[in-house]
């Protein structure tokens, strides 16, 4: 009877050693897969940020492009 109290002590113990290591383990991918999605998001913010950024100096672009046309034509037309 101690024999068989003994084994289930030492099989307790272990079982508790493995939910410890089960814990951690858990707690890592917890932690990896929200950096992942961190990252991930925060790219994507950043690919929305250039493309805006990009399209807004397009923008401006043919904006002022638009306008040095009108003037050269005015004056064209002025001058003829």
């Amino acid at each position: 009877m101690l024999e068989w109290c003994a084994q289930l002590a030492a099989s307790l113990e272990r079982d508790q050693e493995v939910r410890k290591i089960v814990e951690v383990v858990v707690v890592v991918v917890v932690v990896v897969v929200v950096v992942v999605v961190v990252v991930v998001v925060v790219a994507a913010a950043a690919a929305v940020v250039v493309v805006v950024v990009v399209v807004v100096v397009v923008v401006v672009v043919v904006v002022v492009v638009v306008e040095v046309v009108v003037v050269v034509v005015v004056v064209v037309v002025v001058a003829v």
